[in-house]
């Protein structure tokens, strides 16, 4: 007969994000005989709880110490139960050195959450949990993998504001693999949300330009690049040389990176133009040739 591991509820060798939900869920409903895990005799994870009739610290660090065993030990290392044919798949813009905040774009209230960060050849020069509760965290720097589970007892937590925080260096890209439990998933054992991440790093400018229109001269289409290093408020206009508005290229709100908008020459004269862009506090004047 198989008799599981301490903390490891669904049997599957490995304490992870739904034994965190789990064991708070008996915390929560004062299930002493499942959440009252210490004092213990023996050495985790080899131990037989003998337990005081109370729940504090010392039971929490117990399960701590059964969850670290469970990422530093040989027991398989799939720390959120993951499975990548059945989720989702969504592609995220991160810029290097930047602060990153993780919003899983997740409907509906979990118990707990359970995170795979894959960072080969990413260095990941901070991370930060930013949620109160159970937040418990390995850096597995041999394979460049950070697992982090979560929980708060005493009620279930939405997402909000984001999970953590993280500044990254180098490589290409990082996956994020990001599994959820809601109540009636802890009670199935089956997670009620899986999506994996894949955080793609996009090249944004450091300060705003704009640069000269190609081709130049043109007949009669010619393209117009600028840079952006913020979200901004963009309005670029073509005037004639007596400063008369010829076309508005483009007025509204634009994302940080580098973006490019085309001229239609058709129906004007051939002459020199000028081509304007504000952007925040950044002003700038160009001319250009239409040549027919």
């Amino acid at each position: 007969m198989k008799v599981n591991a301490l903390c490891d509820y669904n049997g599957d060798n490995r304490v992870d994000a739904f034994d965190v939900g789990r064991y708070v869920s008996f915390w929560t409903d004062k299930n002493y005989s499942a959440s009252d895990i210490y004092p213990y005799d023996g050495q985790i994870p080899y131990v037989v709880v003998r337990g005081d009739g109370k729940l504090n610290v010392d039971d929490i660090f117990t399960f701590t110490k059964m969850w670290d065993y469970s990422r530093i030990s040989g027991l398989p290392k799939v720390a959120v139960g993951f499975d990548v044919d059945n989720s989702e798949r969504k592609e995220l813009k991160v810029r290097r050195f930047d602060e990153f905040i993780f919003r899983p774009d997740v409907k509906g209230r979990f118990i707990s959450y359970g995170f795979e960060i894959r960072h080969k050849g990413v260095r990941v020069m901070e991370f930060t949990t930013l949620r109160d509760g159970i937040c418990l965290v390995y850096r597995d720097s041999l394979n460049d993998v950070i697992y982090f589970d979560y929980a708060k007892i005493g009620g279930i937590d939405e997402v909000g504001d984001g999970l953590f925080r993280m500044r990254l260096e180098g490589g290409d890209s990082v996956i994020v693999k990001f599994v959820a439990y809601d109540e009636s998933s802890i009670e199935s054992g089956k997670s009620s949300y899986e999506v994996e991440y894949v955080l793609k790093f996009e090249e944004v400018p450091r300060e705003y330009a704009l640069y000269q229109n190609y081709p130049n001269p043109f007949n009669p289409v010619t393209v117009i690049k600028f840079d952006l290093p913020e979200k901004v408020y963009v309005r670029l206009v073509v005037y004639d040389v007596v400063g008369r508005l010829v076309k508005v290229l483009c007025d509204g709100e634009f994302d940080a990176g580098r973006h490019s908008v085309s001229f239609d020459g058709s129906g004007l004269s051939s002459g020199v133009y000028f081509y304007r862009i504000e952007a925040g506090r950044f002003v700038k004047v160009m001319k250009m040739l239409l040549m027919k």
